[in-house]
């Protein structure tokens, strides 16, 4: 079954090159489509979340991403990320094992 999540790069980047970035780990959506339809439906919501973690930045674009993809770009399994995260809503943000994200 086909996994997709939601992804936010914030604006501006760090000393090394590294992207802010924010992953939703709920809700799991089944097709790239309905993962935008979320997104596109959550706009205020999300913004309101980005400001809570990361204060005035900018949001630079959501994405919609397979979940089996995520070892690749960020050195974490969604599984990992998850189990990492935990269900604190995300407001401690938890840094990529990889030194960049490059999308």
């Amino acid at each position: 079954m086909l996994k997709i999540i939601a992804i936010v790069l914030m604006l501006g980047t760090g000393p090394n090159g590294e992207k802010d970035t924010y992953i939703f780990t709920d809700p799991v959506h089944s097709s790239v489509e309905d993962c935008i339809s979320w997104v596109r439906t959550n706009v205020p919501n999300i913004y309101g979340l980005m400001y809570k973690v990361y204060g005035d930045r900018k949001v630079e674009n959501v994405y919609c991403m397979q979940t089996d993809k995520m070892e690749e770009f960020f050195g974490y399994t969604f599984e990992e990320f998850k189990e990492k995260s935990g269900d604190d809503l995300g407001l401690e943000p938890i840094p990529p094992k990889k030194p960049s994200l490059s999308i």
